[in-house]
């Protein structure tokens, strides 16, 4: 019997031998490299963080760490890039990559192994900082005499040479990062959202039919107006870099651009009225309709959606996009709905005296004006859009021939271009483009254009030019057609009916 209990017993021990036991916990072993120790590290993988605080302790290391609206600490190792937008970073560690801090500061006693960028907050360097690349910071620098940037640094104190630049910071932290235009805790906003109200009320006040118009491609165009809204957006940058590049820029890129800005500006006006002319429908308020008091209700509204996170931002976008989309439109049903002007010109028309009749005209005084013919007056009264095109044609015909004459841009273009047009005008009435699309200038009272109404004329048009072009656009606001400086001139552009030559 005593044999076979020691069988079962040392058949026993074997099999629990065989059978895996756990692992204990012990303590990270020291590996010896070149005479030191060093104990391994605790891993972690990627850190993203919104609004929460981040450590990364000595004895730790992590991959790559992203924190929004936080603070971070790294006294271990990181062996990627750090970026922190809205807060602090006590950086005593080691970073392998670069380091972005975004309208935060940064504390820098440790090791960055490639390039630091600081964005709207201040940078302080201690004895032990070492950046291995290029250190660029916008904002307060502070550096210990023993810090090491290794490939230079740029520095550019804005809070010391500009005083009260910290209010981008602050809406950077309080709204940027939260997505909405109206922090609550921040005065100048508000105060900002009040001044472009008056300028939308404003232009409610002198241009209440171009808004309405806009309103009601809204109403029964809303997708089409959005993705206009989005196209223009999209092509203006690849349209404004070949204009830029080549010689038609110089004169059609200005006119481009207060384009543009005339077009946000009318467009904001025209979403606000939109709102407020729905919420009058929907209350059955006349009031409501009305441009003026629409576009200050549609105001009250979106500024309280602004104070929303992510919706307000999302709400500004999209409302950009149908403003822009819906003056577009809008603008493109007027030039295709181009009329004579509802108001009467006073003409002068000549009148040949019967034969066997003695003209009544007393002796000495000089004969009639030349006169242009009647039907001329009445044919259909051109807007904007149409002398924009002309002018882009100008700007094209010039442009070639410039280069083709090997010439630099300089005041001798000018000159050639105020003479280009001022002779055409005088000769024939129109320009290059104008023959192409068949427009004419004529006087408002009948008479031939001379030259001096022609210069005076070229020489007022750079006073609309000036206003950010609204002189130009007045064309296209007004119900008789002209621009300011064809009311300074006493002149009116008229499309001529096909087939009718103007060479």
């Amino acid at each position: 019997m005593n044999g076979i209990h020691w069988k079962w017993a040392l058949l026993f021990s074997v099999c629990l031998a065989a059978v895996p036991q756990p692992a204990i916990a012990q303590d990270p072993a020291p590996v010896e490299t070149d005479g030191e120790e060093r104990v391994e590290m605790r891993r972690r993988g990627d850190i993203v963080e919104i609004g929460r605080n981040v450590v990364v302790e000595a004895g730790e290391t992590c991959n790559e760490l992203v924190v929004i609206a936080g603070d971070v600490t790294v006294d271990g190792v990181v062996e990627r890039d750090v970026v922190v937008l809205g807060g602090t970073l006590p950086l005593r560690g080691r970073v392998g990559g670069d380091v972005v801090v975004v309208a935060g500061s940064v504390e820098v006693d440790g090791e960055i192994g490639r390039a630091l960028t600081v964005v709207l907050g201040d940078a302080t360097f201690g004895g032990n900082a070492r950046v291995r690349r290029d250190a660029v910071i916008l904002g307060p620098f502070e550096a210990d005499p023993g810090a090491l940037f290794e490939s230079g640094r740029f520095v550019l104190p804005l809070g010391d040479h500009l005083p009260g630049f910290g209010w981008l910071k602050d809406w950077v932290v309080y709204g940027g990062f939260y997505a909405r235009p109206m922090p609550m805790r921040l005065v100048w906003p508000w105060v900002t959202a009040g001044v472009f109200a008056m300028i939308y009320i404003l232009l409610a006040l002198l241009f209440p039919k171009p808004i309405m118009a806009g309103v009601a491609q809204l109403e029964t165009r809303p997708f089409s107006a959005f993705f206009t809204g989005l196209l223009v957006l999209v092509l203006l940058g690849p349209l404004l870099l070949l204009l830029l590049i080549s010689v038609v820029g110089i004169v059609v890129v200005p006119f481009l651009l207060a384009a543009m800005v005339a077009c946000f500006f009318i467009g904001k006006a025209t979403m606000l009225g939109f709102v407020g002319h729905q919420l009058g429908q929907q209350f059955g308020s006349v009031t409501l309709k009305k441009p003026v008091v629409a576009v200050l209700t549609g105001s009250i509204v979106f500024t309280l959606i602004y104070l929303v996170p992510v919706i307000g931002m999302v709400a500004w976008g999209i409302m950009t996009l149908l403003g822009i989309g819906a003056i577009c439109l809008a603008a493109t049903v007027g030039l295709r709905r181009e009329e004579p002007a509802v108001e009467p010109v006073q003409q002068l028309v000549s009148v040949k005296p019967a034969e066997g009749v003695a003209s009544t005209a007393p002796v000495g005084e000089s004969p009639a004006i030349p006169s242009i013919p009647e039907e001329t007056l009445s044919l259909p009264r051109v807007g904007f859009w149409l002398r924009f095109w002309a002018l882009a044609l100008d700007a094209v015909a010039i442009g070639v021939a410039w280069t083709l004459v090997g010439l630099q841009i300089g005041a001798l273009f000018w000159l050639v271009w105020l003479a280009y047009h001022v002779g055409l005008w005088t000769w024939r009435g129109t320009t290059l483009g104008g023959i192409v699309l068949g427009l004419k200038i004529v006087r408002v009272d009948g008479s031939e254009l001379t030259f001096p109404v022609a210069l005076v004329r070229a020489l007022a048009s750079v006073f609309s030019a000036v206003a950010l072009g609204l002189g130009f656009f007045w064309a296209g606001w007004t119900r008789n057609r002209q621009s300011w400086h064809d009311r300074i001139a006493g002149t009116v552009i008229v499309r001529m009916p096909k087939g009718m030559s103007l060479i």
